[in-house]
């Protein structure tokens, strides 16, 4: 069975794009852990919980075919963060699935590994902060509601999260 992990912030990730990305994962037959900065259960934005398998500092690459980003506000935490960036080009380096919604293609343009590759991600917050940040790091930004480039896939927001999950199970 293959396995990914899904990295959620730990207060305010968007709760359908967990809830969606998860069920369509689960469907495919991948088996999902969850990763946070805290044990215990993550709140989404809208109060629902996602139970914590992991901390993000323990999650060991090997254990996993993929790993996945989840948006939100609470997202943004990630972005340059330090752990989450080692996280997402140790599972590039090494051929793996990487995946981002809403927000969270930040984390990966931020963590250098989106240049030269074709990315989406939620563009009406903050003037447009997340295809900015594409484009400022090498990134080719696209309004398609799910995009994959080899095995980064991004999606725009919590009405893809569904093709979003089901795109990163068939790259499993």
């Amino acid at each position: 069975m293959k396995k990914i992990i899904l990295v959620v912030a730990h207060k305010d990730y968007r709760d359908e794009e967990y809830e969606n990305t998860r069920k369509s994962l689960e469907g495919a037959g991948v088996s999902v852990s969850v990763a946070s900065t805290s044990t215990g259960n993550a709140e989404g934005l809208k109060g629902g919980k996602a139970k914590v398998d992991l901390l993000l500092k323990d999650v060991a690459e090997g254990d996993f075919e993929g790993i996945a980003f989840i948006g939100g506000p609470g997202s943004k935490s990630y972005v340059g963060h330090a752990v989450a960036s080692g996280l997402a080009r140790e599972f590039m380096s090494k051929g793996k699935v990487v995946g981002a919604i809403c927000y969270a293609p930040a984390i990966l343009a931020k963590a250098g590994i989106l240049s030269g590759k074709k990315a989406t991600g939620w563009k009406t917050d903050d003037n447009g902060e997340v295809p900015k940040l594409i484009a400022e790091e090498g990134g080719i930004y696209s309004d398609d509601s799910v995009v994959s480039d080899g095995k980064v896939v991004t999606a725009f927001n919590h009405l893809s999260a569904d093709e979003f999950g089901k795109t990163l199970a068939k790259l499993l």
